[in-house]
């Protein structure tokens, strides 16, 4: 189980930054059962056997919420005063409220375009994203990208008339088994002195070698090269069960980085 925290899409200067946080808004949570996310108010009446709410419980206070892609809902210990991203549908406590250690959010295991569009409070397909990663670091990258896809037989633009969605998926897919094929997985970059060069390039042509922040980074900025919308995502990957508790486990030891794909609009 992955429990998102921050979500990065723009990336300047070798740091991602939340580019998409920017249109996060106030909200005040009912003081009694669970508080719809997103203007679209998704139909949660309708989605049984799909829905997992997951009560957070944790040791130190939470400014920074997480939870399980797609929150649909949030529900709190009494009326609390949030700020909810529609673009990124990441959730903090605002500044003027104290911390929590007790929450929980309702999530969307398999949502549609439609759900997504819904919680992101759009009614309509947005248009394509803008290719980043302009300059001469961004035109190495892209130029590397092209050369996955060709390898994976499939053309280097989205079809215009064609499934578009499939491309996205299919070249998404190529770029992540290149990376786990062609890159090795390490926690130890001691030997690696980056100099003035950019971490993304350094790992995609030189090392080879990095750990999540890294792997997920590459295949981003593989993804954004090529016009497919992609996020860095960071939180904690939950996967110590304690049958006893009937809980997962989560630690400083579990924090994780990864990469959302959103082949739709």
């Amino acid at each position: 189980l992955l429990l998102r925290g921050s979500v990065l899409d723009r990336y300047e200067d070798g740091a991602w930054t939340g580019g998409s946080s920017r249109d996060a808004r106030r909200m005040l949570t009912a003081a009694d059962g669970p508080t719809p996310l997103g203007s679209a108010r998704l139909d949660t009446a309708g989605l049984e056997g799909q829905l997992v709410r997951a009560r957070i419980r944790s040791r130190e206070p939470l400014m920074d919420l997480f939870g399980l892609y797609l929150p649909v809902a949030v529900e709190t210990p009494g009326s609390t005063d949030l700020s909810y991203s529609p673009s990124a549908q990441t959730l903090s406590v605002s500044g003027t409220e104290a911390p929590l250690r007790t929450y929980t959010v309702v999530s969307h295991l398999d949502p549609s375009d439609d759900d997504v569009r819904a919680a992101a409070d759009r009614t309509q397909p947005s248009r394509r994203p803008p290719r980043r990663f302009r300059g001469a670091e961004g035109q190495r990258i892209r130029a590397y990208a092209v050369s996955i896809l060709e390898a994976a037989g499939l053309p280097e633009r989205y079809p215009v008339r064609g499934d578009w969605r499939r491309w996205n998926l299919e070249a998404a897919e190529a770029f992540a088994e290149h990376l786990r094929s062609e890159y090795r997985y390490t926690l130890d970059r001691s030997a690696i002195v980056l100099a003035d060069q950019d971490p993304i390039e350094e790992f995609l042509f030189e090392s080879r070698a990095g750990h999540c922040e890294f792997f997920a980074s590459a295949l981003v900025a593989l993804c954004q090269t090529v016009s497919i919308d992609a996020r860095v995502v960071t939180g904690y990957a939950a996967s110590q069960w304690d049958p006893d508790e009937q809980v997962y486990q989560v630690s400083a030891g579990n924090a994780h980085a990864w990469t959302e794909v959103r082949p739709g609009r």
